[in-house]
Order: structure tokens, then C-alpha cells, then sequence
């Protein structure tokens, strides 16, 4: 009896030790993953393991990328042998850069590197065929249908042109060598850096002028514009200019299944130049605007723009509306719009 307690101790033993080894293991495997890092961390980490790296690009009202990630985390059998993760929240202020510098503001993206920093590719979307270019990547080949990344103001240069320009405005943020940083006037990103570091009026008032015009080019770059007006008005303060002041999120109750509910978002301006918004765009067509999508205020004043939903749901449910105007210091205006259908 005593000879088969000893053996069954002896059994828990090993089988505690073996799940400890397991439990390590898939932790080990989890450091293929990280969240946030400085772009220079996670370069040293890859270097130090001699494996490529991607940074996938994220937000906070990003449903597709909670999958993505998802996905990400249940091919750990290959990612964790082939490369480092780092999953970026692109709102955050450390993290907008990869933004301005890849011309992008569709989430997820992720951009591949070599172990030692250079960009290979960039890949959009949250599909299998995304998933199967990063490995396409990852193992070197170049003949995925994802290398079609091109973003319109590459849409002449060609992929592999593209790629250059980026990997040379790359090396300039990381080592300030503007020595190959070119002439990109249909680049902002390039134009900007250029008018930051030399402090060019006219280089700054190109900037403002290529991204005044575009919405994708407005959104990507607003953090920006306040700053470039820094340069072309010394002082120049954004509350001097027009505001668009409104909640950042609206509660829609007593929502109707596919029946219209009809709601306003309130407007006013906040700064000492006239308002104008131009532009409005919804995350779903279930949102539609329900009368005028131009609306000017002086300084002071406020209004409304009416807006309808319809859609056959249940519960609460999240929207975006967006709001684009010529206020330098939000020109895109998000609004939530929580709203709540019967259960």
C-alpha cells in the first residue's frame, strides 16, 4: 500500500512538472504578440531573434480587428516560429505616425518588416487572403495579390517605387537622414516633415493645401494641421479659427425594428471664424442624413443636423457619424450614436 502511495505521488509529481513545462511553453509562445511598443523596441527585440516583425494597425471602433487579432492568436503554431507582433492603437498620439507615414486610415493593416527594420509589405483587410499574404511575406515571396496595397497618392509610383518611399521617410524618422527624403509634393507625409524641419512657410501652406481638399487626406492628417499652421502664422492658435464644438456621442431611444427614427445632432462654433461643415459620412447605411449635410455658423453659434436611422435590430447598437468641416482643429468630427431597439 505504502509502495502505491509512493508511486502515486510520484505520478502527480511528474504530471504537475509536465503542465508547469506546458503552461511556460504556451506563454513563451504568447511573446510573439505585444501591444503598443515603440517601433524601436520591437525592431531590437526581432533583430535579437533574428525573425521579421509585423505592426498591425488598430483602433479603439474597430470590430473587424478584435477578429483579426483573434485570428492572429489561433495561428500561434506558425506566427510564434515566423515573426513578432506588435498591435498598435492607432488613437493613440505615440502610435498616429504609422498612419500619416503608410497613408492609411483603414484598420486593421499591417505593415511587414525584414528582422533588421525595412518594409517588405503592406497588407490591408481582415480576410483569409490577408492572413495568407502575411505568410506569403513572412517566407519572402512576392507574388500575393495584397502587394495591390497603393494608397491614391502612390497610385503613379508602382509598388515597389512606393515601398522605397516609404523605407526612405522611415530611415529619416529613425536616424534624421533627410538626405533621400525627395520631393514627394503628392506625398503629405513628406511635405510635412520637410516644413516641420526646416520651418518652410511655403513648404507648410503646400501641406495645408494637399490635404484641405481630400477627406481620406483630412482625417489622416488633422493631428498635423494645427502644427503646419503654426509654422505658416507664428502664434497661430486653433481657437482662433472656426470650432466645431458637439458631444461626442448621442443616445437614440425608443428606436423602432425596420421603422425610421428620426434624431439631431447638435452643432456650434466654438472659435472666432465662420463654421462650415461640408461633408458627412455614416459607418452603416442603416445612418442617413434626413435634411441638409451643409450647415455654416458664425462664431457663437449653434444648429442642428437631422439624421434617421432604420434597421431591423435588437438591443443597442453603435454607429459612427462623421462630421467634416473647415475648422483646422478637429476637421472630422466622430459622433457615437447609441442606438437602442427593443430586445
Amino acid at each position: 500500500m505504502a509502495a502505491l502511495n509512493n508511486f502515486i505521488m510520484k505520478l502527480k509529481y511528474i504530471i504537475g512538472v509536465a503542465f508547469l513545462f506546458i503552461l511556460v511553453s504556451c506563454k513563451k509562445d504568447r511573446t510573439y504578440v505585444h501591444y503598443n511598443l515603440p517601433f524601436e523596441e520591437v525592431a531590437q527585440i526581432a533583430q535579437q531573434r533574428d525573425k521579421p516583425f509585423c505592426v498591425v494597425l488598430s483602433s479603439g471602433f474597430c470590430p473587424p480587428c478584435t477578429s483579426y487579432i483573434d485570428r492572429i492568436m489561433a495561428d500561434s503554431a506558425f506566427y510564434a516560429k515566423e515573426a513578432v507582433f506588435n498591435i498598435v492603437n492607432t488613437d493613440l498620439a505615440e502610435n498616429k505616425w504609422y498612419q500619416h507615414w503608410l497613408c492609411v486610415s483603414a484598420a486593421p493593416t499591417t505593415a511587414v518588416f525584414s528582422p533588421e527594420g525595412e518594409l517588405l509589405s503592406v497588407v490591408a483587410g481582415t480576410g483569409r487572403s490577408s492572413h495568407d499574404c502575411i505568410q506569403k511575406s513572412l517566407a519572402g515571396e512576392t507574388d500575393c495579390m495584397a502587394y495591390s496595397y497603393n494608397p491614391h497618392v502612390f497610385s503613379r509610383k508602382g509598388h515597389k517605387t512606393a515601398l522605397q518611399t516609404l523605407n526612405n521617410v522611415l530611415d529619416y524618422r529613425r536616424t534624421g537622414n533627410a538626405e533621400n527624403l525627395g520631393q514627394e509634393a503628392d506625398y503629405p507625409y513628406i511635405v510635412y516633415l520637410q516644413a516641420e524641419s526646416t520651418r518652410d512657410k511655403a513648404r507648410a501652406e503646400q501641406f495645408m493645401s494637399s490635404t484641405g481638399n481630400d477627406r481620406q487626406m483630412r482625417r489622416l492628417y488633422a493631428d498635423l494641421a494645427p502644427l503646419a499652421m503654426e509654422i505658416i502664422e507664428p502664434g497661430y492658435h486653433p481657437w482662433n479659427d472656426a470650432v466645431l464644438v458637439t458631444d461626442e456621442a448621442v443616445v437614440v431611444d425608443s428606436c423602432r425594428v425596420d421603422g425610421p427614427r428620426y434624431f439631431s445632432i447638435t452643432v456650434e462654433n466654438g472659435g472666432k471664424k465662420e463654421l462650415v461643415v461640408d461633408d458627412v459620412m455614416t459607418s452603416c447605411n442603416c445612418v442617413s442624413l434626413a435634411g441638409d449635410g451643409y450647415l455654416k455658423l458664425a462664431p457663437g453659434e449653434t444648429g442642428t443636423m437631422d439624421f434617421v436611422i432604420n434597421g431591423s435590430y435588437r438591443g443597442t447598437v453603435k454607429q459612427l457619424v462623421s462630421l467634416y468641416s473647415n475648422s483646422v482643429y478637429n476637421p472630422v468630427q466622430d459622433i457615437e450614436v447609441h442606438a437602442v431597439f427593443p430586445r
